[in-house]
């Protein structure tokens, strides 16, 4: 858990152009450095990944083969199981989890063919979903008929600002 405050600095109301230069050059500074120790952390990362890349391979391939076995001897003595859906042994626990229930077509049936028996015998069970076009509504927007409409039906069309800096690269990044 990361306890430390943020300190808020109060920012005169009125910041002269040289001092907006002298802060973005900070702020380039700050942010070359940043891509540095991300860049160098991230090849540390990688040649670690590297030293360990045979080993975890030769792991994973162990792993597959004995989860193999292990689900074939379950599969193959559920009796041993009794009423249960799994088993203790001596380095663990094997067994069988029950899934999610989810629906699926019956031979022979689409899901366009049980929409429309559904539709015929159990309506209950048929969601009508009713929203607005606002794909269509902000593609139409300017078309005049519309103006009319956006106000009548309480619509505005707002597009948010967000400020942004871009500093240029000027050291070379390793």
């Amino acid at each position: 858990m990361n306890n430390k405050r943020q300190k808020v600095v109060l920012m005169p109301t009125t910041i002269t152009k040289q001092e907006a230069e002298i802060a973005f050059a900070d702020y380039t500074e700050a942010e070359e450095r940043h891509q540095l120790i991300n860049n160098e952390i991230e090849q540390a990362i990688l040649r670690i990944r590297q030293r360990y890349a045979h080993e975890l391979e030769d792991l994973t391939a162990t792993k597959a083969e004995t989860f193999a076995i292990l689900l074939a001897y379950a599969e193959n003595n559920r009796a041993d199981f009794g009423k249960k859906k799994s088993m203790e042994m001596t380095n663990g626990i094997i067994g069988f989890r029950t899934g999610t229930p989810s629906l699926k077509t019956a031979k022979g049936y689409t899901w366009n063919s049980v929409t429309t028996m559904l539709a015929m015998h159990y309506p209950q069970y048929i969601r009508e979903i009713k929203e607005p076009a606002k794909d269509k509504i902000l593609a139409e927007r300017y078309l005049p008929e519309n103006q009319t409409m956006l106000k009548q039906c309480g619509i505005l069309v707002t597009q948010t600002e967000t400020f942004f800096v871009e500093p240029q690269q000027q050291m070379a990044l390793v």
